[in-house]
């Protein structure tokens, strides 16, 4: 089964100095038939104007995945990091029984970033952070930056994260496995994918049916795969 999501079906948000998509509810967006898909509970892509940023806050039992896709985020937290992440960097934050971060865009260029909040299998653990740099990874390759066992992000839960860059007309396969689901964003370019067309921000819901991808522009993806239900 595949469920075909348009970009005009999320909620946006846009104040002074933050731009923000919501695919399901967060912050003052609720809508109790859009809470969560599986263990995929936030998936926002925002755009934070210089200067723009949160203070520092507390998250507790969740996994927190930070994608930037241009310009830069400074990040600091209660375990003591502090550091600038750059287009293509992925932070992982497991903020178990507490974590305190801020987030601001220190440039002098937009940051557009995608964040991503995945349900934790296990909870009160003590809080981790790590961080992979994603800008040397081949094209037209699925790579799976974060999982529970065997990726550079160990995440806390059975979900498996793939990044992949297509160029115009390359073409990828994607296996959704039985008694598996997957959350399919296109993040820039358009595709045809099961014979769908998918353009920027559009996402795709599937449930035990394999992809076909292929690329009609440039196009960038984010997968996250995990367990039905």
């Amino acid at each position: 089964m595949i469920k075909y999501l348009h970009s005009n079906n999320f909620k946006k948000i846009v104040n002074k100095n933050i731009e923000s998509i919501y695919h399901f509810s967060n912050a003052n967006y609720y809508d109790p038939n859009n809470i969560n898909f599986g263990k995929l509970r936030v998936f926002n892509d925002e755009v934070f104007k210089p200067g723009a940023g949160f203070d520092l806050h507390l998250h507790r039992n969740l996994e927190i995945i930070t994608y930037v896709i241009e310009g830069s985020l400074t990040h600091k937290d209660s375990l003591n990091n502090y550091l600038t992440l750059k287009a293509g960097d992925i932070q992982h934050m497991s903020a178990g029984k507490g974590i305190y971060h801020s987030e601001f865009n220190e440039g002098d260029q937009d940051l557009k970033l995608i964040q991503i909040w995945i349900l934790p299998e296990k909870r009160n653990l003590d809080p981790t952070h790590s961080l992979f740099e994603t800008k040397n990874l081949e094209l037209n390759q699925l790579h799976k930056v974060a999982c529970k066992e065997d990726a550079p992000l160990l995440v806390n839960q059975d979900v498996n994260i793939y990044i992949l860059r297509l160029e115009k007309d390359k073409e990828i396969n994607f296996e959704v496995l039985e008694s598996r689901q997957a959350y399919l964003v296109s993040i820039e370019g358009s595709s045809i994918i099961n014979q769908i067309e998918v353009k920027d921000k559009d996402a795709l819901e599937v449930i035990e049916e394999n992809l076909s991808i292929k690329a009609l522009t440039d196009s960038h993806f984010i997968i996250i795969e995990m367990k039905k239900g």
